[in-house]
């Protein structure tokens, strides 16, 4: 295989495996009780999806474009990866309708795991802003962080717990 050919394979190849990646992240993270500690690390994450990947579609057409095909070949999939730009903005668009407007709010913390202090016990309220006309409802929710930039977000029944392994948080 000539070494220019062998470049554009692999680079197509980790095109492809980055986009997948990031689309199974996404998947993790939305159906999942996992969530980024903090709001500005799934914000950033969307700025960067919605400059990259486009990006990386084009790229990966120009990968797969070659000399030796006829021009309506080569026209056709660059048309393909416009397309697929419009699929990935049409993805993130139902994403943050779906996914992006609902959340938690002004989370309390009510109690506080005697030995590890940063799993914690709150009261949060959850609305689904602009889209939800009721009012917000308080649920109570056990947060776990874990890996510095990732919590798993339990809801939780506080009469069930070991009072024993909780400290009561005064106001």
């Amino acid at each position: 295989m000539k070494p220019i050919r062998l470049l554009r394979y692999s680079l197509f190849v980790i095109l492809l495996e980055i986009i997948k990646y990031d689309l199974l992240a996404h998947l993790v993270i939305d159906f999942s009780t996992i969530e980024f500690t903090d709001e500005k690390y799934n914000i950033q994450l969307f700025e960067l999806e919605a400059q990259i990947l486009p990006l990386l579609t084009f790229i990966l057409s120009i990968c797969l474009l070659n000399v030796k095909y006829k021009w309506w070949l080569n026209g056709s999939i660059v048309v393909g990866a416009f397309i697929v730009n419009l699929f990935f903005y049409y993805i993130l668009a139902i994403h943050l309708f779906v996914f992006g407007m609902c959340g938690r709010s002004g989370d309390k913390t009510v109690f506080v795991h005697a030995k590890y202090q940063q799993t914690k016990i709150v009261q949060a309220e959850f609305g689904c802003g602009a889209t939800d006309s009721d009012p917000s409802v308080t649920r109570t929710y056990k947060i776990t962080p874990f890996l510095f930039y990732f919590q798993q977000v339990v809801p939780i029944d506080t009469m069930k717990i070991n009072r024993k392994n909780w400290a009561r948080v005064q106001p």
